[in-house]
Formats: C-alpha cells, sequence, structure tokens
C-alpha cells in the first residue's frame, strides 16, 4: 500500500508545483535550499537530470508521488491539454531517472479542469504492480483506469457511476481488496436539480473483473450529505471503511464512518 515518501520525493513535488507559475524561482529557491542545508547530502541533487524536466513549460499542477511494492516510485499530475485536463504518470527506473509521461483517462482533455487540492485524482495499489487512478470526469462522470505493470501502461477507463444522467459527481476515493477487486465511494448529486452540490449522497461501487455493482449508501437520509468535502475509502484487509462529511439532524456537518467485512 502506501508508504511514507522520501525527501526526495516531496522536494521533487515542490519543483512542479512550480511549474505552474514560476518555476525557476521556485527551483532556484529549492536548490538554495539544499545547498544550505546541514543535511543536503541526503537530498536530491537538482542538478541532475530527472527526466521530467520539460514540465517546467506546461501547466502542470497536483502531483502526487507513490512507491509501489517493490519500491518502485511513481510521479502522477494532471496536466492542461487544449480543451480540458489529463492525468499523466511516470515511473522512475533503476537509473533514478523518470520515464516517459502515460497518459491515464484514454480519451484526451476529459478529466474535469476545476483546479483544487481536494479534486486530486484518487490511488489505490496493490502489494504487486498493480495501480488504480480515479478521477472526476468533465462529462460528469466518475471513471477510473488500471495499471497491471506499475503504471507502464493503462487498461481503458471504465465508469464508476452506473447513473445516466447527468450529474455534479466528485471527491472519489478508491481501495484495492486482497483478492484485487477495487472498491470506490464518491459524492453524487444524481438526484439534484440542474448540477446543483445538494442534495448530494455518498455511492459506493465494486469493480470485479471489470464489472461494476454500484449502491447510494446514504438513500435512507435527508436532506443531503456535505457536498463538497473529501472522501476516503479503505478495503485493507477485507474490511471496508468509508468516511465522508455528513449532515446531521440539527445542521452541523461532521465526519462519519460507515464499516463493513468483505469477508
Amino acid at each position: 500500500m502506501m508508504r511514507n515518501i522520501p525527501s526526495f520525493a516531496l522536494a521533487l513535488s515542490v519543483v512542479l508545483l512550480g511549474a505552474c507559475g514560476n518555476s525557476d524561482r521556485s527551483a532556484t529557491a529549492a536548490q538554495s535550499s539544499v545547498e544550505s542545508s546541514p543535511n543536503s547530502a541526503d537530498l536530491v541533487d537538482f542538478s541532475a537530470p530527472m527526466g521530467l524536466e520539460n514540465l517546467q513549460a506546461k501547466q502542470v499542477f497536483e502531483p502526487q508521488a507513490t512507491i509501489l511494492g517493490n519500491g518502485t516510485l511513481t510521479l502522477t499530475w494532471r496536466e492542461r491539454g487544449e480543451t480540458g485536463s489529463n492525468i499523466y504518470i511516470s515511473v522512475r527506473d533503476s537509473s533514478e531517472t523518470f520515464g516517459p509521461p502515460v497518459r491515464v483517462n484514454d480519451e484526451p482533455d476529459t478529466v474535469e479542469s476545476f483546479t483544487h487540492d481536494s479534486m486530486r485524482a484518487a490511488i489505490a495499489l496493490t502489494a504487486t504492480d498493480k495501480i488504480a487512478i480515479a478521477w472526476s470526469d468533465s462529462r460528469a462522470q466518475i471513471r477510473a483506469a488500471v495499471s497491471i505493470n506499475g503504471g507502464v501502461s493503462f487498461a481503458p477507463s471504465i465508469r464508476l457511476d452506473q447513473s445516466g444522467q447527468a450529474a455534479y459527481r466528485g471527491f472519489p476515493s478508491i481501495s484495492f481488496d486482497s483478492s484485487g477487486d477495487l472498491h470506490a465511494i464518491w459524492i453524487d448529486s444524481r438526484f439534484a436539480d440542474d448540477f446543483a452540490e445538494e442534495p448530494a449522497d455518498l455511492f459506493y461501487a465494486k469493480v470485479s473483473n471489470w464489472k461494476v455493482q454500484e449502491t447510494n449508501l446514504t438513500s435512507e437520509q435527508e436532506p443531503s450529505i456535505c457536498g463538497c468535502c473529501r472522501t476516503f475509502i479503505s478495503a485493507d484487509n477485507d474490511a471496508l471503511s468509508m468516511t465522508f462529511r455528513n449532515t446531521t439532524a440539527d445542521g452541523y456537518r461532521d465526519p462519519f464512518v460507515i464499516n463493513g467485512d468483505l469477508r
């Protein structure tokens, strides 16, 4: 599963975030920090090629670093396209250089372009080389793509929400169980009017053998869950744990947890 990210990965994230604005100044500041640090020998050498130098000329945002079960570092980010945005992943090889970026979304420029950390892509890993990435689609869909070779390539994406109705949907979270099935939750306002944020429900889907089973977890609740907060799901040890922000009867909005057993 996801593990702590070493300092060089965090430093790389700083460089990528700077690519959206004054990248030269951000990189210079980071370089200065490394040179003045008493532990600079433990940090990345920004003068060495990383394989992603071309990103400084692009509109890149929401970088995320993850480490596979075999210790391989991957970097995922969103990037502006001609008419929308795309999700890319790059895998760091044995030479400590990131390989060519691979686009995760199979249809270009179809990822939601809203820039906000809570709308970042969701990532799930297994102990092997299996990776899933889920996102909010610009066509009012929640989609996910899976790689079985550590991010080198991805199968065509699948739609997690099973409603044909266009609506506000967002904030997906995903997790693998021990059998390799994918579990997902997201906020869905398919019962609201005209793409309104609320009333919203927490929807859940299980993906097994590329088949999607969808369930509304809050169908009996009134009036709505919070429609604008990040969700979280874990299927570790085949025990489901799902967290979201709920609206209580007295009007307060607090974190709630739904637990389940997959065995």
